[in-house]
C-alpha cells in the first residue's frame, strides 16, 4: 500500500506512514462499484418513465390518458424509488459488513504481530548473558542497559551490568551503575549493602582507598563500616590534656588503629612529611604550645587532625653560680659550683650542652693546664633545667726553663743516647752539625705546657734541611721528650730518660 499523501510504500500493519506520518486510512471512505450500482439503477428508473413509441390520439383522449398515465407513472416511480432504496441499502450493508470484517482481520493481524516481535526483560538478560559468554562484553552491557529501562527496579540487571562493566574493563562505570541503586529509594537495605560492598571490591582493585573513606564516612550500616574499619583510621590522643601547666610537660601521641603519627608544633595541619612520632614531646620551657598530629594508615588514608593547647609557666631552678669567673690562672686552681637547694647540678667540658645525662657535679673540680670551657646547668627534683652558665678558662705557669735551656737539654740527652757526638750538635759520620729550634708553645692534655722543637741539619755550605724529628721540653721541669701524633693528630710524647 502505497501512502495517499506522499506515495511512499507503507508496510502492511502500520497505521502511519514511515515518511511523512499522515494518517492511512485501512476502509475507503467510498467504494466506486457501489458508486456505479447507484447510477445504473437511477437510469434504469429514467428510461421506466420516458414512453418508447409516441401514438397520435385525440386531445381528449390524451387528457383523460394523460391522467391516469402521470397516475401509473407516480405508482412505477415510487416502485421503482422503494426497488432502488432496497438496493442500496443492500449493497451497503454488504460492503459495511466486509469493511467491518477487514478492520477485525487488520487489527488481529497487528496484535499478533507485535505479541510475536516484543522482547521481554529477561530476554535481553539473557541475550547479554550470551553475548558476555562470547567475550562481546559491548553487546552485553547494551542488552542489559535495555533490560534496565524496561525495568529500573531490578536489582540482579544492576549489579549483573556492574559485573560486565568490570569485565570489559570500565570501573569508574561500573560504580556509576551502582550509584543507581545508592541514589534509589526503590531498594531494601540489603540491596543497598550489596552494592555498598560490591563498590568497595571495585575501589580496593584500583586501589582508590580515598574514594573508600570517602563513601565510608557517609555509609548509613554500621555493621557494614566496621567490616571496613581499616579504611577509616582514627585521629591519635594525647596522653595529658589541653590546659596550664606550671610544670614540664611529656607528652605520648596515643594511637588505636595501625598506621604511623606524624605531628607539629608550628600550628600547620601535619603531613606524612613532617616529623615522625617515635617518642614522647617534652615541653621543658614556658610558653603556649598547639600540637597538631594525624595518623596516616598503610593505604595512605590521613585521620581527622587531633589538636591539643598548652601553656606552660615553668618554675625553674636559678642557673649555678661559679665561684671562679673565666680567666687566667697562673697557679692551680679548684673549680666550685653552688645551685639552689635541693637541685642537681651536670656539666661538660666538649663544648656541649649539658644534660641529666652529662657529668654530675659532685665536688669542686681540678682546673685543667692551658684553655678550658665548662658549661654548668642545674635540675630540680621535678626535673626542670635552669639556664646555663659557662666559664672559660686559661691556666699557665710561669715558665721554669727557658728556650735556649730546652734545646741544650735536647743535645744533651741526644749525647747522652750517642746521636751527637758533642753539644754543638756535631753527627758522626755526616758534614756539618745539627741544629735545634723551638716552634712553638704547646699544651698537652694531662701533661702540661711544653716547648715544641724541630730539628735541622746545617751543612757546611751553611744551608738547614728539615730531618722531620720533633723534641717536647716541658717549661716547668725541664723533661725531654720525642714528640709526634697519633691517628686522631692528636701530640705523642715519648719520655726519652726512660
Amino acid at each position: 500500500m502505497k501512502c495517499p499523501n506522499c506515495g511512499q510504500e507503507v508496510p502492511d500493519g502500520h497505521l502511519y506512514c514511515d515518511s511523512c506520518g499522515a494518517e492511512i486510512k485501512i476502509v475507503p471512505e467510498f467504494d466506486p462499484e457501489l458508486e456505479n450500482r447507484i447510477s445504473k439503477t437511477l437510469s434504469d428508473m429514467a428510461d421506466s418513465i420516458n414512453p418508447e413509441a409516441g401514438e397520435s390520439t385525440s386531445e381528449g383522449d390524451q387528457k383523460s390518458a394523460g391522467t391516469h398515465q402521470n397516475i401509473a407513472d407516480r405508482r412505477q416511480i415510487s416502485i421503482l424509488m422503494r426497488k432502488a432504496i432496497r438496493r442500496i441499502r443492500k449493497d451497503a450493508i454488504v460492503w459495511a459488513v466486509v469493511a467491518l470484517v477487514a478492520v477485525s482481520l487488520l487489527i488481529c493481524f497487528v496484535v499478533t504481530y507485535h505479541t510475536a516481535n516484543q522482547i521481554s526483560a529477561q530476554d535481553y538478560v539473557d541475550q547479554a548473558q550470551s553475548a558476555s559468554s562470547a567475550g562481546n562484553y559491548d553487546q552485553a552491557i547494551s542488552d542489559l542497559e535495555q533490560a534496565y529501562r524496561m525495568n529500573e527496579k531490578d536489582s540482579a540487571v544492576i549489579f549483573l551490568l556492574a559485573t560486565y562493566r568490570m569485565e570489559n574493563h570500565q570501573p569508574e562505570q561500573a560504580v556509576e551503575v551502582l550509584q543507581r541503586i545508592l541514589n534509589s529509594a526503590a531498594f531494601d537495605d540489603e540491596e543497598m549493602q550489596r552494592a555498598y560492598d560490591e563498590m568497595i571490591k571495585i575501589y580496593e582493585s584500583e586501589e582508590a582507598y580515598d574514594s573508600i573513606h570517602e563513601m565510608l564516612l557517609d555509609c548509613p550500616y554500621e555493621e557494614l563500616v566496621s567490616r571496613y574499619s581499616q579504611y577509616l583510621p582514627q585521629a591519635p590522643s594525647f596522653s595529658v590534656k589541653s590546659g596550664n601547666y606550671e610544670d614540664k610537660l611529656s607528652i605520648e601521641l596515643q594511637d588505636s588503629s595501625d598506621g604511623t603519627v606524624y605531628y607539629t608544633l608550628e600550628d600547620r595541619i601535619p603531613t606524612a612529611s613532617d616529623s615522625r612520632y617515635a617518642k614522647e614531646i617534652v615541653l621543658d620551657k614556658s610558653g603556649d604550645y598547639k600540637i597538631q598530629a594525624v595518623l596516616v594508615n598503610s593505604y595512605g588514608i590521613s585521620s581527622d587532625v587531633a589538636t591539643a593547647e598548652y601553656h606552660v609557666t615553668l618554675l625553674v631552678p636559678n642557673a649555678p653560680q661559679i665561684m671562679e669567673k673565666s680567666g687566667n690562672y697562673t697557679q692551680d686552681t679548684m673549680i666550685v659550683a653552688v645551685a639552689d637547694s635541693g637541685c642537681t647540678i651536670f656539666y661538660t667540658t666538649d663544648g656541649s650542652r649539658p644534660t641529666m645525662k652529662s657529668q654530675q657535679y659532685v665536688s669542686p673540680i681540678s682546673m685543667p693546664y692551658g684553655d678550658s670551657t665548662f658549661r654548668f646547668i642545674a635540675y630540680d627534683s621535678k626535673g626542670n633545667a635552669s639556664k646555663i652558665t659557662k666559664c672559660t678558662y686559661h691556666l699557665s705557669y710561669p715558665k721554669q726553663v727557658t728556650e735556649d735551656q730546652a734545646t741544650a737539654l735536647v743535645i744533651s740527652a741526644l749525647m747522652k743516647q750517642d746521636v751527637l757526638l758533642d753539644a754543638t750538635g756535631k753527627v758522626r759520620g755526616l758534614d756539618g752539625r745539627n741544629v735545634y729550634v723551638v716552634d712553638s708553645v704547646i699544651q698537652v692534655p694531662d701533661s702540661g705546657e711544653y716547648y715544641a722543637i724541630s730539628e735541622y741539619h746545617e751543612y757546611n755550605d751553611g744551608h738547614r734541611e728539615k730531618t722531620n724529628l720533633m723534641y717536647a721540653v716541658n717549661t716547668q721541669d725541664g723533661t725531654v721528650c720525642r714528640m709526634s701524633y697519633d691517628s686522631s693528630g692528636n701530640y705523642f710524647l715519648v719520655n726519652m730518660a726512660q
